[in-house]
C-alpha cells in the first residue's frame, strides 16, 4: 500500500530585484513504477479557498484509490506575499509551475495533467501559458476567474456579488449546504470553522480578492482554438457560477455538467466531481 508523503516545494521568486526563496507544503503519493495502477500521466491538484494540508492528503489518498499512481496536491498561498498585482501573478504563474516541475522530476516524466479546483483555474490557466509544454491535459471544476467580468468590473465588486449570491444559495439550500460546507458558505458564515482570528479571515479575503482579480476567458478560448486540452466541469445548481453563464463565455464545446454545485474538495459531492474530470483525462485525445 502507498503511503502520502509531506513534500516541500521550493519556490523562487525574484521581487524588485532581490531573490527571495519560500517552502510551500503540499502532499504527494507516488509510486514510479506504476504497480497496481493505471500507467497514466502524473496528476496534479490545486486545491480550492480555504484548504488546508489535510485536505491536499485526503486529494492523493484518493487518487490512489482510483488507480493514480503519481500525484500532488497543494494550495496556493496568496496571504504569502502583500495583495499587488505582480504579487498575485507571481503565485498565480510561478508557483503551479514549480509544483508541476516538482512532481515531473519526481516521476521521471516531461508532462503531467492538472485539476484545479475553484479559485485556482486561473492560476492553472497562466501558468499553462507560461508552460504549454508542461501540461497535457487540464481540468477545471467550478473555476473562478472565467466570468469574473460578467460578475462585476471591479474586484471589489465581484466580490460583493459573489456573496450576495452565496447567501441566495444558503437560504435556497441551508439543509444540503450544512454538510457539503462549501468553500463559499465557509466564507459567508465568517469561515467560522477555519477563521477564529481576525488575522485568517483577512487571509481568506485576501485569497478571494485575488481569485476575483483575474479574467482570463479570452485566453482560455485562444488555448482551445490552439489545441489545448482543456475541459471546464461546472453544476447547473450553482448559483455562484452558473453552467450556462460560463458555457456562453467559453462556449460550450469546452464545458461538461457535474452534479452537486459548489463544493468542498473532499465532501461526498467534491468526489464525484473529481471522478468526472479524472475519467475525462483517462479518455484518449482525438486528433483531428
Amino acid at each position: 500500500m502507498r503511503k502520502t508523503r509531506t513534500e516541500t516545494i521550493v519556490w523562487q521568486t525574484n521581487i524588485e530585484g532581490r531573490q527571495q526563496t519560500f517552502d510551500i507544503p503540499a502532499v504527494s503519493q507516488v509510486n514510479i513504477k506504476n504497480e497496481g495502477s493505471v500507467d497514466e500521466l502524473p496528476i496534479l491538484i490545486l486545491g480550492g479557498m480555504g484548504e488546508r494540508l489535510g485536505t491536499s492528503r485526503r486529494l492523493v489518498k484518493y487518487l490512489g484509490k482510483k488507480g493514480v499512481a503519481n500525484s500532488l496536491s497543494l494550495r496556493l498561498p496568496f496571504e504569502a506575499l502583500p495583495p499587488s498585482e505582480a504579487n498575485l501573478t507571481r503565485i498565480s504563474t510561478e508557483l503551479p509551475i514549480a509544483a508541476a516541475e516538482f512532481l515531473a522530476n519526481k516521476t521521471e516524466r516531461t508532462e503531467i495533467n492538472m485539476i484545479a479546483r475553484s479559485q485556482t483555474a486561473a492560476p492553472a490557466l497562466m501558468a499553462r501559458t507560461e508552460e504549454p509544454g508542461l501540461f497535457a491535459k487540464i481540468a477545471l471544476i467550478e473555476p473562478f476567474g472565467l466570468t469574473n467580468q460578467v460578475l462585476a468590473a471591479s474586484p471589489e465588486e465581484r466580490v460583493e456579488e459573489f456573496g450576495r449570491r452565496s447567501v441566495q444559495n444558503l437560504k435556497a439550500n441551508w439543509l444540503t449546504n450544512k454538510s457539503l460546507l462549501s468553500m463559499y458558505e465557509l466564507l459567508v458564515s465568517v469561515c467560522a470553522k477555519e477563521a477564529r482570528t481576525t488575522e485568517a479571515r483577512e487571509d481568506l479575503r485576501t485569497s478571494l480578492l485575488a481569485a476575483m482579480s483575474i479574467d482570463l476567458s479570452a485566453g482560455f478560448r485562444e488555448q482551445v482554438e490552439a489545441g489545448a486540452q482543456l475541459r471546464v466541469f461546472a453544476s447547473k445548481d450553482d448559483p455562484v457560477f452558473p453552467y450556462d453563464e460560463l458555457a456562453a463565455v467559453i462556449g460550450r464545446g469546452s464545458i461538461a455538467e457535474i452534479k452537486g454545485a459548489h463544493a468542498s474538495s473532499v465532501s461526498r459531492n467534491g468526489f464525484r466531481q473529481l471522478d468526472v474530470a479524472l475519467n475525462w483525462m483517462r479518455e484518449p485525445v482525438l486528433t483531428k
